[in-house]
């Protein structure tokens, strides 16, 4: 079920020690990031998950360089000169929905938007980081792919490993909320982005696949799983769910010789011991209910679920609906607030604006405020165009792959932002589809890692390339994870 390479590892664990050292190190990186970017399709999505990453690393452990942002978009462009020019008439298929999106957005952008250059700027980073990543899939063979997937697998290993060793020092583990853990990277809820998926990944291959349960698999799916929890992030725990529950029911459909899926029974036998289990602890203590009031309430002050929904996303969700209903055609420009402001400011460079962040969570109304009625019929054909692919694949695992980073926008709507940590949700979804186009036979053998990334990462020299043990091949250990504790 599970692949990790441990030289691999090794190489991620002393990337993550070396970005502690110095802003110039971190910016040495990048710029590691953008000539690695440049070397191949496979190269240039491990860079860009490694830059968009090491944005993202815990400030309690990373100082970052004036030149951090401009090297983290020169990624995205090397990745984009290197990839786009092996574009064929195949692709199509897949990306004539997301430019249509694209068109759209900026079309009404142009006529309502009160931030136009910020939304052109958006939009253009949405469609190059979008294309650039269905494409390079697309140029991998099977066996890159699998060497890709045991690549991404050692490094949330990685991720929740560093992650949950931060704990020895509180101020680090907990830097941002003070409660929800954050680990190596610069909040609770970029940690539960990237966490999420992997656990429906995990579960679904733990429930639904045929295979021995060994002590290894479940002290795996049990540890990324505690860390989900411990991020306090109610909308990961949801999402692992909806990926779980959509690949239950495509397992309940498939065709279980082509998928290996297990019997409908073994998933029944994990689910009464969980109810069990659950039960049992409820009866005997009053721990699991306070344990959970916590986590439903967090840092709320409400006393009950429609509070603490109001509070952390209702409110926002209700403003998003009212700006929609302000202007149902044209929104209010895409990635923009519909007052124009931006409270976390815009940073430029070269007097080009280069990030400008929003926080918005429900993602359907968030498409509706931007981009109307027209935008979110467009954007709903995207996900919905691209999750047929997967669910015809077959896999379930894919499904949960897919379904969790769908479902993670339910709180964080990063799913339009591949500027940021929406990147990494991106890369997951072009690894479910790449692998869902693959021949049935050839996806049981080779789709067997989690894919999921999560930290920053060093970019490593050539000398990282060490066999990958467990990947049967040699592999990339081209960037090395970054951000561990002791700084």
């Amino acid at each position: 079920m599970l692949k990790l390479s441990w030289p691999l590892a090794a190489a991620f664990v002393i990337g993550a020690a070396a970005l502690t050292v110095s802003p110039g190190v971190v910016t040495a990186e990048l710029a590691l990031c953008v000539a690695w970017a440049l070397v191949g399709p496979r190269q240039a999505i491990q860079a860009l998950a490694v830059s968009v990453l090491i944005t993202y690393a815990n400030p309690a452990l990373v100082t970052f360089g004036t030149s951090s942002g401009a090297l983290a978009r020169l990624v995205l462009i090397a990745a984009a000169l290197r990839v786009l020019p092996t574009m064929r008439q195949t692709d199509l298929s897949l990306l004539w929905p997301v430019w249509l999106f694209s068109l759209t957005a900026a079309l009404v952008s142009w006529i309502s938007s009160p931030a136009l250059a910020i939304s052109v700027m958006k939009i253009i980073t949405f469609t190059l980081a979008t294309t650039t990543i269905l494409v390079a899939f697309g140029r991998l063979t099977p066996r890159r792919l699998e060497q890709l997937q045991t690549w991404i697998s050692t490094l949330v290993l990685v991720v929740v490993g560093l992650s949950l060793l931060t704990l020895i020092r509180p101020s680090v583990a907990f830097h941002r909320t003070h409660t929800g853990l954050q680990g190596v990277l610069g909040h609770p809820q970029a940690l539960a982005v990237v966490l999420a998926p992997a656990a429906a990944w995990l579960l679904s291959s733990l429930t639904l696949m045929k295979g021995r349960l060994g002590v290894w698999t479940l002290i795996v799916v049990g540890t990324v799983c505690i860390a989900m929890l411990m991020t306090e992030a109610r909308t990961a725990a949801v999402a692992a769910t909806a990926g779980l529950a959509l690949a239950a029911l495509r397992a309940l459909r498939g065709t279980r010789r082509d998928i290996g899926t297990a019997s409908f029974g073994r998933l029944m036998a994990f689910a009464a011991v969980g109810l069990v289990a659950i039960a049992i602890a409820g009866l005997t203590t009053d721990k699991v209910s306070e344990a959970t009031s916590r986590y439903l309430f967090k840092r709320s002050g409400a006393e009950d679920i429609s509070g603490a929904f109001y509070k952390s996303r209702g409110g926002g969700i209700l403003s998003q609906w009212q700006n929609f209903l302000n202007a149902p055609l044209t929104g209010h420009g895409f990635g923009v607030y519909a007052n124009g402001k931006f409270p976390a400011g815009v940073t430029e460079f070269a007097g080009i604006p280069i990030s400008a962040p929003v926080e918005k969570g429900f993602v359907p109304t968030a498409v509706l405020e931007e981009t109307g009625v027209f935008g979110g019929l467009a954007f709903l054909f995207v996900i919905v165009r691209l999750a047929r692919v997967t669910w015809r694949g077959g896999d379930p695992r894919l499904l949960a792959l897919f379904g969790a980073c769908a479902a993670v926008n339910a709180g964080e709507a990063v799913i339009l932002a591949p500027g940021g940590i929406g990147m990494f949700l991106w890369i997951l979804i072009g690894l479910a589809i790449a692998a869902s186009r693959i021949k049935p036979k050839t996806a049981t053998a080779t789709v067997t890692a989690p894919a999921f990334v999560g930290m920053p990462i060093a970019a490593g020299a050539s000398a990282a390339n060490p066999p990958a043990q467990s990947a049967g091949g040699p592999m990339d250990a081209g960037h090395a994870f970054a951000g561990s504790v002791g700084a």
